[in-house]
């Protein structure tokens, strides 16, 4: 129903757009030969072959045709050709308008064809990617789980306590892999659908970054981290949970991607009404030309690690959550020294309301260092 109800709306866009140059026509009549008049017929029937196709174009070059001989051939407001030239005329602005018409409606197909095949063929990679991700995500914590499983079961009497502790303590974190492969899945499905719902509340920026720091805990084991949020920062209107899960991506990213022992810097600023949030590494860098790229999902920078695991959703997770809040993810060079600046620009907003005897503008202040 709706393909037919857009078939006559391009049918009825296709006739005005003939009334339009008939109009046209009309005011440059008197400046223009009569047979110039025909190509503003003309370029009203290329236009409605670019933009709806052949059937439309045909019903345009009709109209065009009966409306240039009814109203500017004469004798005028009659459809009697008068004499042969002007009907040799109207028969070669026909056959022109129907070439043209049909030759731009090609065109426009074979283009709409390529776009469909380029996207079947960013599709299908997609879904290799995902399938080769799924593969290797699932089933190495898997088998790591059902290794220590089978240890536990088959041979507990042979090890001591501390030995089935960390046969236990690999089943958790193998299990938390899972589950945190298993939520990007979900969120990023989320955020291509346009279902996430954001849940806002006004949030201390200092606490977001701890809640953040305390999640990727494990990521960050063998990074000494410096945290920066001035004390006078404002409140943050936002969804505490989302924002937390796209602070821990750039935590996760940054620790992923820098050697064991190098410093992660997390700053906050204000600029304006936009509260800033950096995350820097000493890693190797990413290209120039990666980083439009690099918050893609299950986009890998080119000639990076590929033993590092990774689902290449983090970052691209992290975007959307900061594109639901009206902010934007960017990555840019550090202005000094190597590695990477991942920053989050989150609008403000308005200042929550004001408790007795503190200044909405003024929660309390948070200068967290850790290692």
């Amino acid at each position: 129903m709706k393909r037919k109800n857009f078939r006559w709306q391009a049918y009825l866009l296709s006739s005005g757009a003939v009334g339009c140059a008939v109009l046209l026509a009309k005011a440059l009549e008197s400046i223009l030969h009569l047979s110039s008049l025909s190509l503003v017929f003309l370029s009203a029937v290329l236009c409605v072959s670019v933009a709806w196709g052949l059937g439309p174009s045909i019903w345009a070059s009709a109209l065009s045709v009966l409306a240039y001989n009814f109203l500017f051939v004469p004798p005028l407001y009659t459809f009697t050709v008068a004499s042969a030239h002007d009907l040799l005329t109207l028969c070669v602005f026909l056959i022109v308008a129907m070439l043209t018409s049909g030759l731009v409606a090609r065109v426009r197909e074979q283009a709409e064809e390529l776009e469909r095949a380029r996207l079947i063929e960013e599709t299908q990679r997609l879904e290799r990617t995902l399938l080769s991700l799924v593969s290797h995500d699932f089933r190495t914590p898997l088998a790591a789980i059902t290794g220590a499983v089978t240890s536990l079961l088959g041979y507990e009497e042979t090890y001591d306590s501390r030995a089935r502790h960390d046969l236990l303590l690999t089943i958790h974190e193998e299990a938390d892999r899972l589950n945190r492969f298993v939520t990007n899945l979900l969120d990023m499905s989320r955020l291509e659908a346009g279902s996430l719902t954001l849940n806002r509340d006004w949030i201390a920026v200092e606490d977001l970054i701890g809640a953040a720091l305390d999640r990727s805990a494990q990521a960050l084991s063998q990074h000494p981290t410096e945290v920066n949020v001035p004390p006078d920062l404002p409140m943050l209107f936002g969804d505490f949970v989302l924002l937390e899960h796209a602070v821990a991506a750039l935590l996760d990213n940054a620790a992923k991607y820098s050697p064991p022992g190098s410093l992660i810097r997390v700053s906050v600023t204000r600029e304006r009404d936009v509260i800033l949030l950096e995350v820097k590494d000493q890693g190797r860098g990413i290209p120039a030309a990666e980083r439009d790229r690099i918050f893609d999902r299950f986009y890998r920078v080119a000639g990076g690690d590929g033993q590092i695991a990774g689902t290449g959703l983090g970052l691209a997770i992290c975007r959307g959550i900061v594109e639901a809040h009206g902010g934007k993810a960017a990555v840019v060079a550090p202005s000094s020294g190597q590695g990477s600046v991942f920053s989050m620009r989150l609008p403000r907003t308005s200042p929550p309301p004001s408790p007795e005897g503190r200044d909405a503008d003024e929660p309390a202040s948070c200068s967290r260092a850790g290692s």
